[in-house]
């Protein structure tokens, strides 16, 4: 479980998924790299142990989930911690682009303009700092 705030400075508990935990303990020594969408904000989270990094692009098509206002960096979560976060409560979207084994996750806001970007290399993500 993670203790969050929220835009407003409510406490939020976010609880885990047990199945989807159980299954990241068993991924392929080949995945490098989780996409996921549904929740309704962008998330890129990198974990202490190495396993693959996680990005959440959920900034289309509904509305947006409530802000994530603490740092997650440090919180444990699935057996690890987080090592490196960066989250954006924003309409938009995300492009991904190639360049030989290193990828970049590129955020635009709904404007088509750069917003931020993040380094996907050796099963780990680095976003920019926050503005």
């Amino acid at each position: 479980m993670v203790r969050v705030r929220t835009a407003l400075g409510l406490s939020l508990l976010i609880n885990d998924n047990a199945t989807l935990q159980a299954a990241a303990d068993k991924l392929p020594a080949n995945v490098a790299l989780i996409l996921s969408g549904h929740i309704h904000l962008f998330e890129a989270l990198d974990f202490a142990d190495r396993r693959p990094p996680q990005l959440i692009f959920g900034t289309a098509g509904s509305s947006l989930s409530a802000a994530i206002a603490a740092p997650l960096a440090g919180h444990p979560i699935a057996g690890t911690t987080i090592r490196h976060e960066r989250t954006a409560h924003a309409f938009g979207f995300t492009t991904m682009e190639r360049d030989g084994n290193v990828w970049r996750a590129v955020f635009h806001g709904l404007d088509g303009k750069v917003r931020f970007a993040c380094r996907v290399a050796d099963a780990t993500v680095t976003c920019a700092p926050r503005d």
